[in-house]
C-alpha cells in the first residue's frame, strides 16, 4: 500500500501547469510538529505555505497587504484566541471568505 507522501509525490502537476503555486495557504497551529507536517504536505502539492504559531500573528498577516493569503487552515484551540475567534476577526477585517465548521 502506498503512503500518503508517496501518493503525493507520484502525481505531478499537469504539464504546462503551475500546479497550486498561485495559492498561498496560511497554516496556524501552536504545535511545531503539526506546522511542519502540514506545511510539508502542502508544499509537496505545490502550494505556497506560510506558518504561524499564534492566532494574533496570523491575523496580522491577513491584514498585511504584503502577504497575499488565499486560505487559512487553523487548529481549534490556541492560546490567546481560538479558531472561531480568529475566523470571526478575519471575516470582519479582510476580504478572505470564511468557512466555519
Amino acid at each position: 500500500m502506498m503512503s500518503f507522501e508517496e501518493a503525493e509525490s507520484s502525481v505531478p502537476p499537469s504539464e504546462g501547469s503551475n500546479g497550486h503555486k498561485d495559492i498561498c495557504v496560511l497554516v496556524v497551529d501552536c504545535d511545531q510538529t503539526c506546522l511542519q507536517t502540514i506545511s510539508r504536505r502542502l508544499r509537496a502539492m505545490t502550494y505556497q505555505v506560510k506558518t504561524m504559531g499564534r492566532a494574533a500573528d496570523a491575523l496580522a498577516m491577513t491584514l498585511d497587504g504584503e502577504n497575499q493569503v488565499n486560505l487559512v487552515l487553523t487548529e481549534l484551540h490556541m492560546p490567546g484566541m481560538d479558531r472561531l475567534q480568529l475566523l470571526d476577526e478575519i471575516q470582519r477585517t479582510s476580504k478572505l471568505p470564511v468557512v466555519k465548521w
